[in-house]
């Protein structure tokens, strides 16, 4: 269902929009028309201006050129006088590739130092061999000095009207693109200059591939022409320049950009149209909002009303019919707010009685919940106590038993304390006669390792004097033989004392045999003695260290008998503590009897009290049922009152 709104709008903006686009159609079409000739005019102006800028550069070039003849060196045509004045001319102006000159001969120098006759090439012979010509221009042809394509200017050196020679330069066109036509982006826009032959001298254009040999058939025409390349659409046009000759410059423009400023101002006349069609349509619906505002206030409130909402207010300061409505509606609503007003207070005052008779049973019940469940508690704490109480006694005998356990047990061990002290001196006496026996033996041992090493000092000598008869034997035996030796030569008369220094040697051979087994004897009787003294100094440490252990023994036995006096001093101690705890735990266990039948007591008299309170719990709970009910009754009627606003 369309509203009072929509209705008016859908009309005024329909109407609106048939006649902006009709208006705008109109206004299109005539903007086409009109302006498209004169963008083309534009374009075609343009180029004619192009044409001047380069006829007024090359002419300026060939004045700067014919100001140079006038110079008295200039005129000279010595190279060698001209050279540092022309080299200083081409590195000031970055339009010249080089600068030469040519006498009347032909010769040609420049500032690339290059030498050759030029007396046959157009440059000289246009201007030496014609006299009405004093500069010449030449198309685009190849260096005089490389193979780079170049513009070659040259002008007579004149002197009282007789041509004494040329002095001319080399010009790239790429920087005479670049002084002329910095605007270009090579892409939309470019320029190129065609020579009087109709070729192309330069051209800045950026686009790869492009197709310049069909550039140059359509720029020979005279009319504005068109050419396509790669999906684009350019329209060509070129003017004729005074200077060079037969020359010609022309620009090539996008059809995007040379119509960039209708296209502008169309895509502004349809934003102009949206904006007046949107400023409408704004008008309209601010139209239809005046009609159909108070019409929808007027709805919306009885809606309120419908609702229960009787604080609304109708508009009755109006004029017309729908302020004599809002007059009625409003006595009528005011009439409602009374009634439900009184209605409203009266279920208030049920509500708030019901509320406290509630209040004041969940008051009771919780008090008498919170005295059971107090009562409860004090009872299982009773029981608990009760409980630990029984333990106690029952802990309270045991320590009893305990004490008089540990009373025996105190006699047993200060009996078996006193029989280890006595053990413990015995066995230090006999440890000090242990420690006696030790010591005499490490005197025995002592004085025996003293005597072997005597006897060992003994054979040594012994031995000594044995080597010493041995000596003599040995010396006797040669004077056995030496006497032997005489008597033989003394014949019959010798035999007597060689019979005698026969029994000499046998004497001296047995004495050596006898000193050899003392020797033996000798060196046995001393590796015994060397043991001996090696056993005597094993026996010597071991009773040193047993007689260090043994005195440690002694030390340990003196604290054992230390540490027993001790015990036997805590255990009469002990004894008689416990014996003064077994008094004490019979004296706990009567009182504790004592306390277990007041506990009984305490616990009868908490179990009236929950019962009481059980049945004080009980009829607080009816009465809160009651008043509950009687909450919700009222809680339902409010809720009902509470729709309506009054």
């Amino acid at each position: 269902m369309k509203s009072i709104t929509q209705r008016i709008l859908i009309w005024l903006v329909s109407s609106l929009v048939i006649l902006m686009i009709v208006l705008a159609s109109g206004i299109l079409l005539n903007v086409g028309k009109t302006i498209e000739p004169l963008v083309v005019n534009s374009a075609e102006d343009l180029a004619t201006q192009t044409g001047k800028s380069i006829s007024t550069y090359f002419g300026g070039i060939q004045k700067e050129l014919e100001i140079y003849t006038k110079n008295s060196l200039t005129k000279t045509l010595l190279w060698e006088v001209m050279k540092m004045d022309l080299n200083q001319i081409n590195e000031e102006k970055d339009y010249y590739k080089n600068i030469f000159i040519i006498n009347q001969k032909g010769d040609f120098r420049s500032t690339d130092d290059v030498e050759k006759n030029l007396s046959n090439d157009p440059i000289f012979t246009e201007v030496m061999n014609n006299e009405n010509r004093e500069y010449y221009f030449s198309d685009l042809r190849k260096s005089l000095t490389d193979n780079s394509d170049v513009i070659v200017v040259s002008q007579a050196v004149m002197d009282v009207g007789i041509k004494l020679g040329i002095i001319g330069a080399e010009i790239n066109p790429d920087v005479l693109l670049k002084e002329l036509f910095i605007d270009d982006d090579g892409k939309n826009r470019f320029s190129f200059i065609l020579d009087s032959q109709g070729k192309i001298v330069a051209q800045n254009s950026q686009i790869p591939n492009f197709n310049f040999s069909e550039l140059e058939q359509v720029a020979s025409s005279d009319e504005l022409q068109t050419i396509n390349f790669d999906g684009k659409r350019y329209f060509v046009y070129d003017s004729d320049v005074d200077m060079p000759d037969g020359w010609s410059v022309g620009r090539a423009i996008s059809e995007d950009v040379l119509f960039q400023g209708q296209n502008n101002l169309l895509r502004f006349i349809l934003i102009f149209m949206i904006i007046v069609i949107g400023v409408m349509v704004g008008l309209s619906y601010f139209i239809a909002k005046v009609i159909s505002n108070p019409i929808i206030k007027f709805s919306e409130k009885l809606n309120d009303v419908a609702k229960g909402n009787f604080k609304v207010q109708f508009d009755q300061n109006r004029k017309d019919e729908i302020g004599k409505m809002g007059n009625s509606l409003n006595n009528l609503t005011k009439a409602l707010r009374n009634s439900f007003s009184e209605i409203n207070t009266g279920v208030e005052n049920v509500d708030n009685s019901s509320k406290e008779l509630s209040d004041l049973a969940q008051q009771s019940s919780a008090t008498s919940e919170e005295l059971d469940a107090q009562a409860q508690d004090i009872n299982n704490n009773i029981n608990e106590i009760k409980e630990r109480i029984s333990n106690l006694s029952v802990a309270m005998e045991e320590m009893t038993n305990s004490s008089q356990n540990i009373s025996a047990v105190s006699q047993d061990l200060n009996n078996i304390s006193n029989d280890t002290s006595n053990a413990t001196h015995e066995s230090f006496k006999t440890l000090e006669s242990i420690i006696k026996l030790i010591e005499k033996t490490a005197r025995v041992s002592k004085n025996s390792k003293e005597k072997v090493s005597a006897l060992n000092e003994s054979a040594e000598n012994v031995g000594k004097i044995v080597e010493t008869i041995d000596s003599i034997t040995e010396q006797t035996n040669l004077l056995a033989l030496n006497a032997a030796i005489e008597a033989a030569r003394a014949g019959e008369a010798g035999k007597g004392f060689a019979v005698v220094a026969d029994e000499i040697r046998k004497l001296a051979e047995d004495s050596s045999k006898a000193t050899e087994e003392i020797a033996k004897i000798l060196n046995v009787i001393k590796d015994k003695t060397k043991q001996t003294v090696a056993a005597s100094d094993v026996t010597e440490k071991s009773v040193n260290q047993i007689d260090k252990e043994i005195k440690a023994i002694e030390t340990n036995f003196k604290n054992i008998e230390s540490s027993v006096n001790k015990m036997n001093d805590s255990i009469e101690n002990l004894s008689a503590t416990a014996q003064e705890q077994s008094a004490s735990s019979e004296e706990i266990n009567s009182s504790i009897h004592e306390i277990n039948e007041s506990i009984t007591d305490i616990a009868k008299d908490i179990a009236e009290i929950k019962k009481s309170s059980d049945e004080q719990s009980s009829s607080s709970q009816s009465i809160s049922a009651n008043s509950e009910e009687l909450s919700a009754l009222a809680d339902n009627l409010n809720e009902q009152i509470k729709r309506y606003k009054f």
